[in-house]
């Protein structure tokens, strides 16, 4: 095994081009595990010592990216670091599992004067970085544990809307959205939705009506957008998702205002719910977020999609809505004895 290091920015400028093509190749990918959301993150945040680990075999194949880096306390870290990334892992070919986790195993014990002791968080459950390197870390001399991030609820989706309703929401909630939907296309409100990055060219633009919405939706989302490294990573991340073509900001509109809004991520057949913005001083009343929601699952099931991805968070809603927890964890591990 070959492994390369990379501890400044100009690793995302040598590995752009391989990069997503691994991430098509690994078990784990979702739109946290591209370049574009590394490079972003990582611009924005700079958090400590960048450490992007390549393995490749003989033949010169790429194997694995390990998108690290080291925090103040000599931690080692996913880039993406817990905050604004819902799902982190290593990246590597799902053909060549065994392989690479071993290597990387083998790399970290040989490194391990780097670093005082590994913190991976946000690992998926169906993840072999939680399956499978565990075992291949112990066999390294790593004491290795998990504590539970977070849950990601998430429905897999039907094929019609129909069977939505009728076969995932409980009897309550059907209800409940039906009568939403009847008061809000009833004619007494001009309703109306849209997806806007598909009519508005200006990237800018819907960035800052969505983040207008996130802003005015509650306290907590209005102090998050206070740090000026957050709202500078969203813009970032815009921009590079709307190029790579799987941004999907959806926005309501009741009489001609933005009440609600959905940022979204539409990759790999599935849809990420990445964050929600929602205007609550004049037609809260109706349910305009609910409302949305609806009108963006009928949208991700009509174009086919096969998953609706709540991600982190086990809000009410998620679950009123159908979705089924899937689990996050963090992996912790020390050399032994240390």
């Amino acid at each position: 095994m070959k492994f390369t290091e990379y501890t400044d920015e100009s690793a995302f400028d040598t590995l752009e081009r391989s990069w997503n093509e691994l991430v098509q190749r690994s078990v784990s990918n979702t739109p946290f595990q591209t370049w574009e959301w590394n490079s972003a993150w990582w611009a924005a945040y700079q958090p400590g010592d960048l450490w992007v680990v390549t393995c490749e075999d003989n033949a010169g194949h790429l194997l694995g990216i390990a998108p690290w880096f080291l925090d103040d306390e000599r931690v080692l870290r996913f880039i993406g670091h817990i905050d604004v990334t819902d799902f982190m892992d290593l990246i590597v070919d799902a053909d060549q599992q065994a392989t690479a986790y071993t290597a990387y195993a083998q790399f970290l014990a040989d490194h391990k004067d780097k670093f005082e002791r590994i913190g991976l968080a946000n690992i998926l459950s169906t993840s072999p970085t939680y399956t499978d390197f565990p075992d291949a870390l112990r066999e390294q001399g790593f004491d290795v544990s998990f504590e539970q991030n977070d849950v990601a609820p998430r429905i897999d989706l039907p094929t019609d809307y129909s069977t939505y309703l009728s076969e995932i929401l409980d009897s309550k909630q059907r209800k409940e959205v039906k009568r939403k939907m009847r008061k809000a296309e009833g004619g007494l409100y001009a309703v109306e939705w849209e997806v806007a990055n598909e009519t508005n060219a200006d990237v800018e633009a819907v960035a800052e009506r969505f983040l207008k919405l996130m802003q005015s939706a509650d306290a907590d989302k209005a102090a998050f957008l206070q740090n000026e490294q957050h709202v500078d990573f969203f813009k970032r991340i815009t921009a590079k998702a709307q190029a790579a073509g799987w941004l999907e900001v959806l926005v309501l509109h009741i009489d001609g205002n933005d009440c609600a809004a959905y940022y979204n991520f539409d990759y790999n057949d599935h849809i990420y719910v990445y964050n929600s913005g929602l205007d609550p001083s004049t037609y809260g009343a109706l349910g305009p977020g609910i409302i949305l929601l609806q009108y963006a699952i009928q949208h991700a099931i009509d174009n086919e999609k096969r998953v609706f991805d709540f991600l982190r968070g086990d809000e009410t809603y998620k679950y009123q809505m159908g979705g089924e927890d899937e689990h996050i964890y963090q992996l912790n591990a020390t050399v032994e004895g240390s």
